[in-house]
């Protein structure tokens, strides 16, 4: 079984890093778990993020910091 927080990152169009305070993952589910990678990672770029990997690069007493890496959407320009 694989779980959210051990997926690997692959090649991919969008690469970023985002952190994220333990308490912000304790209060939400994963559709916002994902949202608010994106919307760290790739700042304005995130609402063309499809496919989100990520894998846990750091850690503090009170934050995570992933490697978040994404495919683009073409067709979010649009």
């Amino acid at each position: 079984m694989s779980y959210p927080l051990e997926r690997i990152g692959t090649m991919s169009d969008l690469q970023g890093t985002a952190t994220v305070g333990l308490s912000e993952l304790a209060n939400t589910d994963l559709e916002g778990f994902l949202d608010l990678l994106s919307d760290r990672a790739f700042s304005e770029a995130s609402y063309r993020a499809v496919g989100l990997d990520y894998r846990i690069i750091g850690h503090t007493a009170d934050t995570v910091t992933l490697q978040v890496s994404a495919a683009a959407d073409p067709l979010a320009d649009q």
